[in-house]
């Protein structure tokens, strides 16, 4: 026979469970979104490298090779981080966290469901 306080204590689990896997999902989508929109708006710089024989002499109708360094404008080697940057750090920060707990509880969750059956088979056995 169930009790009520198992049943009850089964059910809040199971709804923790659904609570944070929805969660889950929802920031995933939401940093999903701010990740496409972010990448969009600021594409990747495109470097054309030409390579040649001998640095002297380029290759005929081409570019000279220009060395990777001076082709790139000085950046700081800790650039400041714009709103929508900071916005989807914590995105992602929320969305790796919700997923930890998610995970947590459904394999508590899993556990509990697994001892109940044993109890149950070893009760049914005697």
């Amino acid at each position: 026979m169930k009790t009520e306080a198992g049943v009850a204590n089964c059910t809040r689990l199971e709804l923790f469970c659904r609570l944070f896997l929805g969660l889950f999902v929802g920031f995933f989508c939401i940093t999903a979104a701010l990740f496409v929109r972010y990448m969009s708006g600021n594409p990747l710089p495109q470097v054309t490298v030409v390579q040649s024989k001998s640095t002297s002499q380029p290759l005929s109708g081409s570019v000279p090779a220009i060395p990777f360094a001076s082709a790139s404008p000085y950046q700081p080697t800790t650039p400041s981080l714009d709103t929508e940057e900071k916005t989807l750090i914590a995105s992602s920060a929320s969305t790796i966290v919700t997923f930890i707990a998610a995970a947590v509880t459904n394999f508590l969750s899993w556990r509990k469901d697994k001892a109940k059956a044993i109890k149950e088979k070893r009760d049914a056995s005697r």
